[in-house]
């Protein structure tokens, strides 16, 4: 902050402070300008703080202040030609006053602006009146064993995008083993339902022995869908367990997957269908369509007509879908749903931001996450309220799946929307994959950074009431 200490020179610092954040304004500072990567330039900015030296009449007197704003903005209009109004906001504690304009103004006139003001001689300092934000770290027990969040190399860059964007009003669906209860993960469930048609007890039967109904408990204790659901919104700052990618996203889970973690192909494309909004026979419809899917199943063999018409179908209706690369060291286009067009294939990194050796490449893949390998994993829940480590391209596919709800809870975006802007935003890599592993790794914060910026008021509120 600037420190008064003689007129003139205390004048030129701020004018440079002030002048330097002018030309980093957009186009035009408001909401609806184009994005930046820095999230606190698409805020609107059209207030500034200016003071007074003590003794001037603008310091003591409304009128003589108001007439002060009038000359600043004397034949001064934006680039519509519409005359620019200065308003007193208020008097600060610091014996400072906020001033504002009548809208938000672009980076010339705000140039010019403080140009002025720095030459009236009763102005001290003037600067813009800059947005912060309250930066999330979540409290939870296990947090420190996400290295798949934070780590610099391999990590996906989430805490940045939490100040941003927690996935509010978005619902991710998990189509996959179901659930189990868990205290970390039961207050982000909607209704889900269980789409497995085989009720023996063999490899991808039920063993619920009722067949397809509205209740997707892991009857078969499989495990896989509750560490995927826990990687995309595990309950977050409660002190407990893990944090989730997308924290205020709620989760629905689409039981495709029984006994052994099998499925059949018809009634994974029904819970495709199911999930997005679309109509399936004999299944209600559900209460609230997903914007985003994440499948971490999969199978070999081209993309066959089932998987395509279903995902076609979902996109259609708004939802992205996102699908694991697969874990055989392959090309993914020998591999389903990888294989599929309208997807997001997600290959899988390690803490070293390597490709993961099990991980498949090649120009199917779309971006890589991380997934961990056998040294160190993804943390996450499973069954019995308990947490554990898994690796594969399973567990990276829900780090795009929890991004994908960041961004749409910031502002719509088309799923073609979504994937360009999770791939422009890559960081370089992984290493050691020279057939290709999409865009690079995922960045969370500088892919919602690049869409805009949210109300960050829930968050500050959340930080609040832990102090």
């Amino acid at each position: 902050m600037a420190k008064p200490i003689s007129h003139r020179l205390s004048q030129r610092r701020a004018l440079a402070s002030a002048l330097a954040f002018a030309c980093a304004l957009s186009a035009q500072a408001n909401a609806a300008s184009g994005p930046s990567d820095k999230p606190e330039d698409d805020l609107p900015i059209q207030q500034f703080i200016v003071r007074y030296l003590p003794d001037s009449p603008e310091f003591k007197d409304e009128q003589a202040l108001q007439l002060s704003l009038d000359r600043v903005a004397e034949k001064l209009a934006d680039a519509q030609g519409r005359p620019l109004k200065l308003l007193h906001v208020r008097r600060m504690a610091l014996d400072a006053d906020v001033v504002a304009t009548d809208r938000p103004i672009d980076a010339d006139l705000a140039q010019v602006l403080m140009e002025r003001f720095a030459s009236e001689r009763s102005v001290q300092v003037i600067e813009a009146d800059v947005w912060l934000r309250g930066l999330m770290n979540p409290n939870d027990a296990d947090y420190p064993r996400q290295w798949d969040f934070y780590d610099p190399v391999g990590g996906a860059n989430v805490p940045r995008a939490w100040d941003m964007s927690t996935g509010a009003r978005q619902t991710v669906a998990v189509i996959d083993s179901g659930f189990l209860g868990h205290a970390d993960l039961d207050g982000n469930l909607a209704p889900g339902y269980d789409f497995i048609s085989t009720t023996n007890g063999g490899n991808g039967g039920s063993s619920d022995g009722d067949g397809r109904d509205p209740n997707p408990y892991d009857n078969s204790n499989v495990q896989h869908g509750m560490h995927v659901a826990g990687t995309i919104a595990a309950v977050t700052n409660n002190g407990q367990g893990v944090a989730g990618v997308a924290f205020n996203a709620k989760i629905v889970h689409a039981r495709v997957l029984g006994n052994g973690g099998y499925g059949k192909l018809s009634d994974i494309a029904d819970a495709v269908v199911w999930a997005s909004g679309g109509a399936v026979p004999g299944v209600p419809q559900i209460a609230d369509r997903a914007q985003v899917i994440n499948m971490s199943l999969g199978g070999s063999g081209h993309c066959n007509w089932a998987y395509q018409q279903a995902i076609d179908s979902a996109v259609a209706r708004g939802t992205t879908v996102v699908v694991a690369a697969g874990n055989n060291n392959a090309d993914a286009s020998n591999f389903q749903p990888a294989s599929c067009n309208n997807v997001i294939a997600v290959a899988a990194n390690t803490i070293q931001g390597n490709r993961a050796s099990y991980s498949n490449y090649g120009a199917a893949i779309d971006i890589t996450a991380p997934g961990g390998d056998g040294s160190l994993g993804v943390y996450s829940t499973v069954g019995n309220n308990g947490y554990g480590y898994k690796a594969g391209t399973s567990m990276a596919a829900p780090h795009v799946a929890g991004v994908a709800a960041l961004i749409g809870s910031v502002k719509y975006q088309t799923p073609a929307q979504i994937e360009a802007v999770i791939k422009a935003t890559a960081r370089p890599g992984p290493a050691g994959c020279p057939n290709g592993c999409g865009a690079g790794i995922l960045d969370a914060g500088a892919a919602v950074a690049r869409v805009g910026t949210v109300d960050i008021s829930p968050i500050l509120q959340m930080l609040l009431l832990d102090n």
